[in-house]
């Protein structure tokens, strides 16, 4: 039987046929804890990881569209349906997520599976270590340059990668 099934019943007595009852089948049992498989357990600012998303529910079935994900720093379970604030794209299970933070720390992935029937069940996968990005090269312009007693030059600096989380300098010389 599944979600939503009707099941009729008549109680037969010789040759007395009573009257029919029916009831509908409620599915309200929760879902399995979904199954997230992360690419990586550390990434830097700005750069992505991805997480294979299955979800699963062994009655009614998973309804890929209500349910949904958000990625942030509570390693808890959180109890507003509210915050999740991304949706799954279309019905496919698993679902492939593109994972970025823009400051360190340590990030979760929540994904709220929701059954056909309604019920709910949240995971939480395990934390994302979000580090600054370090510097890989510094480029100063000019590179040469002649000055007098007193003179001054206004010197240009270009950090890769682009997003080099401290640009901070010290000039000496």
């Amino acid at each position: 039987l599944n979600h939503r099934d009707v099941v009729y019943a008549r109680l037969i007595q010789d040759s007395y046929y009573g009257e029919e009852a029916s009831t509908t089948v409620k599915d309200t049992t929760p879902p399995q804890e979904a199954n997230i498989e992360l690419s990586e357990n550390t990434t830097t600012i700005g750069n992505s990881i991805t997480a294979t998303v299955t979800m699963i529910d062994n009655e009614s079935g998973v309804n890929v569209a209500e349910s949904k994900w958000v990625y942030n720093t509570t390693s808890g379970n959180i109890t507003d349906e509210g915050s999740y604030t991304n949706n799954f794209t279309g019905t496919n299970n698993p679902q492939q997520v593109t994972l970025t933070a823009q400051t360190a720390g340590t990030y979760y992935l929540h994904i709220l599976t929701k059954d056909k029937a309604g019920n709910v069940t949240e995971t939480v996968s395990r934390g994302v270590t979000v580090g600054e990005q370090l510097a890989t090269k510094i480029e100063i312009s000019p590179t040469t340059t002649a000055l007098g007693v007193n003179g001054t030059k206004k010197l240009s600096v270009v950090f890769t990668p682009d997003n080099t989380s401290n640009k901070s300098l010290t000039w000496t010389s």
